[in-house]
């Protein structure tokens, strides 16, 4: 048999500075698809350069305790989405999971993401969304002006809200790897491709070990390049800017 073909589930996990939560992330995933989803599956951790000397080698043991487990090392640290992406490229599932390495995505959850992709069948991707958010209060706000900044940039289905927790098909994973610029944001990139997103509400649990990478102004700054990066948005503001002054100084030159 094809081993492509025999994977039906992949789950694609970038992984910083987080060794510790490893170990019990891989054992609840695997409880899970052997015990609820019955399904096929392989786990792609994709180790972000961690500074650490703890995080790869703990990868190396989980991949040698369990031939599903398949480990990809980037040479330098290139952010949460350009990891994720390095997983989608090597996922060979018919559908694929993308969630945190910090165990605040209950991997208990993930059936809910099925259930809701199989009860719309023209949907491409489900954003798992918390019902209670365990971030801190600055977390939090950053997260919340994210959404609107982006909102207001990216062509998206009413209501829908970006999320790292998600389940996509084969289709649309096969239409992300094919993006080939410097700038990569999964989740505008998601709603550039498809309208079939919908969202689904997960519980979040919280963080027992570290601290999590972004910051209030990390997502401010990601807002912000998904602005420029993925909308028309800066032409337009520049556009009637540039009709505005022009329009002025027509008016001073006249008078």
């Amino acid at each position: 048999m094809n081993q492509d073909a025999a994977v039906q589930v992949s789950v694609v996990i970038p992984v910083y500075n987080s060794a510790r939560s490893l170990p019990e992330l891989h054992e609840r995933l695997v409880c899970v698809f052997e015990n609820n989803l019955e399904r096929s599956f392989e786990i792609i951790f994709v180790d972000d350069a961690s500074p650490n000397d703890e995080t790869w080698p703990a990868i190396e043991a989980l991949q040698e305790q369990d031939p599903r487990v398949r480990a990809f090392q980037l040479m330098r640290n290139a952010g949460q989405h350009n990891a994720t992406m390095c997983g989608l490229r090597q996922a060979r599932g018919r559908h694929i999971v993308m969630m945190d390495d910090d165990l605040q995505h209950p991997p208990e959850e993930i059936p809910k993401l099925f259930d809701c992709l199989a009860a719309h069948p023209r949907w491409d991707a489900v954003l798992a969304i918390p019902a209670h958010r365990e971030h801190t209060g600055a977390r939090n706000l950053g997260s919340l002006f994210f959404n609107a900044l982006v909102g207001m940039a990216i062509p998206r289905p009413p209501g829908v809200i970006l999320a790292s927790f998600r389940l996509i098909t084969r289709e649309l994973c096969d239409a992300l790897v094919s993006y080939r610029g410097r700038i990569i944001t999964i989740g505008s990139l998601i709603c550039l491709n498809t309208r079939g997103v919908g969202n689904v509400e997960v519980a979040h649990a919280r963080r027992e070990h570290g601290k999590s990478g972004y910051s209030a102004r990390k997502l401010l700054g990601l807002a912000v390049s998904n602005v420029f990066n993925f909308s028309a948005l800066p032409l337009q503001l520049i556009s009637v800017f540039g009709f505005l002054f022009a329009g002025i100084s027509a008016v001073f030159a006249f008078y």
